[in-house]
């Protein structure tokens, strides 16, 4: 008999829950289990009854005064340890030390009725579940044996090869071991002189043979990058060899295909494999002849391209000269458009003028128009005529009068 599990310290609200478990062993009996969930305050009646198939079945009742009733719920346990939870209501907050004792009290009581529960067991049920048990036992060990007769074999063979594996990678090992010497001593011998190579640049700079030197950052760059670089070819070295491998292995696999086994498990018919292959010829050949049709159409292709490109290129430079050309010829039509404005302003000047010009000729060309200007012309002349007279008689009579005007002075 177990003894309950130590009360854990009591959280906030809501109050805790208790576990309780009772393990229970019999006469020939292999060890059950009960598990029990309670509140704090929670009180059960637990009532067991033995089941056909050597399992307890076990039906749980409150036993609580002064609380709300509870449904009972029934709990099986069934053999190494099986388990059933009861849901529990809102319980009160009682002591530690009055919980202790409830579960203590309730586990004794617990206890005795499962022990008169499983002392009621028949011997027969208990002489069938062990011959039961004993014919599972023996198929079970028959089979751990086998398992382990065919674990010893495969140990065995995995020993054979790992020696045979050893064996065949010694040499291997050995080679590579002296390759990887002799790389780390080109790797020194080429670090030496790539350092002294530095050094004498920068004495032949300091010395003014050289221009410049190789600086001591380019020098530690290449030194920093030198081991990434060797990881790096180490790395691609071994994905090198590996699909290597792979290849080599996909190479075996094909010729292992293609062999013909004696039992003539994959034996081929001959005239088949020659109408496919002459099915397949011709399919070549026709597609050949495709793929000259195709190369050939491409050449005239880019033949074309070609001779179109020089043909665009000789317009381009034609359109460049005939845009110039334009140009120029745009200048002189705008200054025969000036000259052509010009002109026709003049135009109507001279149709103004010559409309002038014909209604003044409309007016001298009149017949009664040339007898008047003729006869003003007549009046003109004796008014002339006139004039002159009138002129001389005054000059006349002016120089008269200046000769008496100057007597009369000098009287």
């Amino acid at each position: 008999m177990a003894d309950p599990p130590p009360l854990p310290s009591p959280p906030p609200p809501p109050p805790p829950v208790l576990h309780l478990r009772l393990e229970l062993t019999g006469d020939e009996a292999r060890p059950l289990a009960v598990v029990l969930q309670l509140a704090a305050d929670e009180r059960v009646r637990l009532q067991l009854d033995i089941q056909d198939d050597g399992s307890v079945a076990a039906t749980l009742e409150p036993a609580r005064t002064g609380t709300a009733e509870m449904s009972p719920a029934g709990v099986k346990a069934e053999e190494a340890g099986s388990s059933a939870d009861s849901a529990a209501p809102e319980p009160q907050a009682p002591t530690l030390e009055q919980q202790h004792a409830d579960l203590l009290h309730e586990n004794g009581r617990l206890q005795g009725r499962v022990r008169q529960y499983l002392d009621g067991i028949t011997k027969a049920s208990r002489k069938t579940l062990q011959h039961a048990s004993g014919q599972l036992m023996e198929g079970a060990e028959q089979r751990y044996l086998l398992a382990l007769q065919q674990l010893r074999l495969l140990r065995g063979e995995q020993a054979s090869a790992a020696v045979a594996a050893e064996a065949a990678l010694a040499p291997e090992r050995a080679r590579l071991a002296a390759a990887a010497a002799k790389t780390q001593a080109q790797r020194e011998a080429l670090l030496r002189f790539v350092a002294d190579a530095a050094a004498a640049s920068e004495r032949a700079a300091a010395a003014g043979r050289i221009k410049a030197a190789v600086s001591s950052a380019a020098l530690q760059r290449f030194l920093a990058a030198e081991p990434a670089k060797g990881a790096e070819v180490r790395a691609l070295r071994a994905c090198h060899a590996r699909l290597r491998r792979q290849l080599e292995a996909a190479e075996r696999r094909l010729k292992a295909a293609d062999q013909l086994s004696a039992e003539g498990l994959h034996l081929v018919d001959y005239e088949q494999l020659r109408i496919e292959n002459a099915s397949l010829a011709a399919k070549r050949e026709a597609r050949a002849a495709e793929v000259d049709k195709l190369r050939g159409k491409l050449a005239q292709a880019v033949q074309i391209t070609a001779h179109v490109r020089e043909k665009l290129h000789c317009v381009g430079l034609e359109r460049g000269a005939l845009a110039a050309r334009l140009e120029a010829v745009e200048g002189e039509v705008q200054q025969a458009r000036a000259q052509a404005t010009a002109a026709r302003a003049r135009r109507e000047r001279a149709q103004r003028r010559r409309g002038d010009l014909a209604q003044d000729w409309r007016v001298v060309t009149d017949r009664r128009c040339l007898a008047d200007m003729q006869q003003q012309e007549a009046e003109l002349a004796e008014l002339q005529a006139q004039a002159a007279a009138l002129r001389a008689r005054y000059e006349a009579l002016g120089s008269g009068g200046g000769g008496q005007s100057a007597a009369g002075d000098g009287r």
